[in-house]
């Protein structure tokens, strides 16, 4: 995309802006509402054994096509990209709220997931756009609050559609919503650059490969280890081709290998891709254990994590004051990671030696805090040390590791968990356990838990080590 004019009026800039933010609101909402909905769509259409195909399909497609979204993005024009992204979304919900059968409503979340894949990418490169530098990291924390919101409103908003309404309906909330961010982003400056040539192998291999890595953090322990070690290989074999294939291409790569030979780049990606494993994983875990040891219901385990998810969202929202400190972020953003990797720690130990609420609630604030907090300013970084015309790939490409970071985190939590289970027992539903089953198991899941948080909090204290290597770029070295 061309820069902006500077004859812009300040209106029409905010309802520019206006457009980005539905974009990523919608994206970020549509998991979360439809999550939600899963029980009565498996009832409605009599199909529980493919209910799981819902969410795989979606997920799918969308990690796979955000790296295509940069790609094209950068080649092709942002406005271009984001409308077209809004037009599928949009033109899939519809399809998935008038599905007539289970295998078509996966038909249609796999071509809701192609239009999801640019929507949140798209829309935080088109904010380089709209606002100079020096407010990128305020924006980037707006953009965060915004998805921290949604994350919270998404399933309250399923749950009240699928009673009031019907499951159908959280589907089409998606049409007024798209449909009028694809008003607001045409009103950006059009695309004046001519489209390049597409790089479809490197599409294809890359695809291959990442389907063939979310399958297998799919896969639970009664795979066997044939299938795992053969996706496993699959994974290794497709991402080489993948990387080899770029780095000869001679067409506009999807993945922009040079990217990683920027170190502030790919030590931030890094650092991003821990990040969201570990507050995946915990955000996993914690209503697994609200439920077994606390005894609580799955509505009250989910309002538990509220305090932490708001503490992210204020976090958010003044993390851009502190991407204007130059060197001086440095000390602050190893500070985040420090207490993020001591607050993840400190839930352990609460849970090993005395589950109370009030100590396990101010270790979650503190652990949302850190991460609301440091995650936009790592995101702004990234933006901020690619050149403008791979700005696309780097704000997609941060944004598929994300998604790659948060499956791996909810693989190796589920792994864990199982670890620590006798033989046959991770069968056996939480339910089951908490209503008083087998001590043993019960004292084997605790254990299992708190293995997760001394993995997570591991993971935090090696984000810390990344960003106290990481260069930081300073104003106009990428530009």
């Amino acid at each position: 995309m061309t820069q902006l004019p500077a004859t812009i009026v300040p209106g029409r800039m905010r309802l520019m802006m206006a457009g980005a933010l539905l974009s990523v609101a919608i994206g970020s909402l549509d998991q979360g509402i439809v999550n939600t909905a899963l029980p009565r769509i498996a009832s409605g259409f009599s199909a529980l054994p493919h209910l799981s195909w819902i969410v795989t399909a979606f997920m799918l497609t969308s990690t796979v096509t955000t790296p295509v979204y940069g790609a094209l993005g950068d080649s092709m024009g942002r406005r271009r990209m984001l409308m077209t992204s809004l037009a599928l979304f949009t033109g899939g919900s519809m399809l998935c709220g008038a599905a007539w059968s289970m295998n078509a409503l996966i038909l249609f979340r796999a071509v809701q997931g192609l239009g999801s894949g640019g929507l949140i990418a798209l829309a935080l490169s088109i904010v380089v756009d709209l606002v100079p530098r020096n407010r990128r990291g305020q924006v980037q924390g707006m953009f965060s609050a915004v998805m921290g919101v949604c994350g919270i409103a998404g399933p309250f908003l399923g749950g009240l559609i699928t009673t009031i309404l019907s499951w159908r309906w959280t589907f089409y909330i998606n049409l007024p919503v798209g449909i009028i961010a694809l008003g607001l982003v045409a009103m950006l400056p059009r695309d004046t650059r001519r489209a390049e040539r597409f790089d479809w192998m490197g599409a294809v291999l890359m695809a291959l490969a990442t389907t063939a890595l979310l399958i297998l953090f799919s896969l639970d322990n009664r795979s066997g280890a044939g299938t795992q070690l053969g996706l496993l290989a699959a994974t290794l074999v497709l991402g080489v081709a993948a990387v080899g294939w770029e780095v000869q291409t001679t067409t506009t790569p999807i993945l922009a290998v040079d990217l990683f030979r920027n170190r502030t780049i790919s030590i931030s990606l890094a650092i991003v891709t821990l990040q969201v494993a570990a507050v995946s994983a915990v955000g996993v875990t914690l209503p697994l254990f609200f439920q077994l040891e606390m005894g609580m219901g799955a509505a009250r385990s989910g309002v538990m994590l509220v305090p932490q998810t708001a503490a992210m969202i204020v976090a958010s929202m003044v993390s851009g004051r502190i991407l204007r400190e130059g060197d001086r972020i440095r000390p602050i953003l190893v500070g985040t990671q420090l207490a993020a990797a001591g607050a993840t720690l400190a839930i352990g130990v609460c849970i090993r030696f005395a589950p109370g609420m009030l100590d396990l609630s101010a270790c979650m604030i503190l652990l949302g805090a850190a991460f609301g907090l440091s995650f936009p300013c790592i995101a702004g970084i990234t933006q901020n040390a690619a050149l403008h015309h791979q700005l696309t790939r780097a704000t997609s490409l941060m944004m598929y590791l994300r998604w790659l970071g948060a499956s791996a985190g909810i693989a190796l939590c589920g792994r864990l968990l199982v670890a620590w289970l006798p033989r046959g027992a991770g069968a056996m539903g939480i339910d089951s356990l908490a209503a008083g089953g087998d001590a043993s198991l019960v004292t084997a899941y605790r254990t299992g838990i708190i293995a997760i948080f001394l993995v997570n909090g591991a993971m935090f204290l090696l984000a810390a080590v990344l960003v106290r290597i990481l260069p930081l770029a300073r104003a106009g070295d990428a530009d």
